[in-house]
């Protein structure tokens, strides 16, 4: 979430979202999260499948690895 969307989420007036939108625009945010790190594990899950099977290599977060 982008600075400008932190500020404007803090600042909004609350009371003008019904409760079910305020519910579903947390559900989205949590939806987002959760696909953006499924996406995160795919990339390495991808870039692990490129290595011959028996030469263990260890993928960082970073995008480094490490030969076992």
């Amino acid at each position: 979430m982008s600075t400008l969307n932190k500020w404007i989420t803090a600042h909004r007036d609350t009371d003008v979202v019904s409760k079910e939108d305020l519910d579903l625009a947390k559900e989205n945010d949590r939806l987002r999260r959760e696909n953006r790190l499924l996406k995160e594990e795919r990339e390495i899950l991808k870039k692990a499948t490129y290595y011959p099977a028996g030469d263990y290599v260890v993928i960082c977060r970073e995008g480094s690895s490490l030969r076992a």
